[in-house]
């Protein structure tokens, strides 16, 4: 069985992945348990760990990780991310991290270094992109390379969180700019935004020509959208964003990051997307265009 340590548990996804890793009727049942929990709020990750059948409770991030086969960093916010992942991953932990990879490139950059030196492998993206929706569209595609542009929208930022840490585009313009990547890639070039007081719209222009917009709308309810173009075909669907995407992710972690090879979620494609949402927050300021290559 593949022995996981959880680092933070201030968000819903500490009882999502508890629920499939520790229900008898789950597909995962007998494969993978949380056995340490650790958190910023000492006392939220007793709670949490009583509620959702979590072992042992950890006063230090080393203290969860030292016999962890696997971590999830699972804490809400991206700024939480850095430290607890740097820990886990200079122990050589295979790593998942929850969105945002981050809320800032350079410090991206810095996990991936860290991850390349450790020879760590490492998992960040939106579980949207492993919705039933996603899937079947995806099906749809003989051939990816054959798009020529598409539309990815979901919200700016959320009211629904009374943290100004949900303010930060970072956080929910996350789950648009992965969906994004997971069809487009990660061979950015250049973007270009527009700010109105209904929504930021983003055109990203990837080396080989395909462009990509990311709408954003302000001040909506939690939806997603996906449009696609090529020569001959349009193709779009509305993701559910209380659908069943977590037994994908988790059967991603389980079998491809655990085992090193996370195709379905390459860690480029993750740093690609802070690189978008710096891009964008900078490109709002300048009101210019901002190259994404180095």
């Amino acid at each position: 069985m593949i022995k996981i340590a959880m680092l933070g548990c201030d968000s819903s996804h500490t009882e999502a992945y508890s629920q499939l890793l520790h229900t008898q009727s789950s597909p995962f049942w007998g494969k993978a348990k949380i056995n340490w929990l650790w958190g910023e709020n000492h006392q939220q990750a007793q709670d949490k760990a009583k509620k959702n059948d979590i072992p042992y409770v950890c006063e230090s991030v080393q203290q969860a990780v030292s016999e962890a086969d696997l971590v999830l960093v699972s804490g809400r916010y991206g700024d939480s991310h850095i430290e607890p992942a740097k820990i886990a991953i200079t122990k050589g932990k295979p790593t998942y991290i929850d969105k945002p990879l981050t809320n800032d490139y350079s410090q991206a950059k810095d996990i991936a270094k860290i991850a390349k030196e450790s020879g760590s492998s490492v998992m960040s993206c939106s579980p949207l992109r492993f919705s039933k929706e996603i899937l079947a569209l995806k099906k749809q595609i003989p051939d990816i390379s054959s798009l020529e542009s598409g539309v990815f929208t979901g919200p700016a930022f959320t009211n629904a969180i009374p943290d100004p840490r949900s303010k930060k585009l970072h956080f929910y313009a996350s789950h648009a700019a992965d969906l994004m990547c997971s069809f487009f890639g990660s061979n950015t070039f250049s973007l270009v935004t527009s700010q109105t007081s209904l929504g930021i719209w983003a055109t990203i222009t990837y080396a080989n020509g395909i462009i990509a917009n990311l709408n954003l709308p302000l001040e909506v309810d939690e939806h997603y959208h996906v449009c696609l173009y090529s020569k001959n075909q349009t193709m779009a669907t509305n993701i559910d964003p209380w659908g069943n995407f977590y037994e994908t992710t988790m059967a991603v972690i389980l079998d491809e990051l655990y085992h090193g090879d996370c195709r379905r979620a390459p860690f480029q494609e993750a740093l690609c997307g802070i690189q978008i949402l710096d891009g964008i927050e900078t490109s709002l300021k300048t009101k210019g265009k901002i190259k994404l290559h180095d």
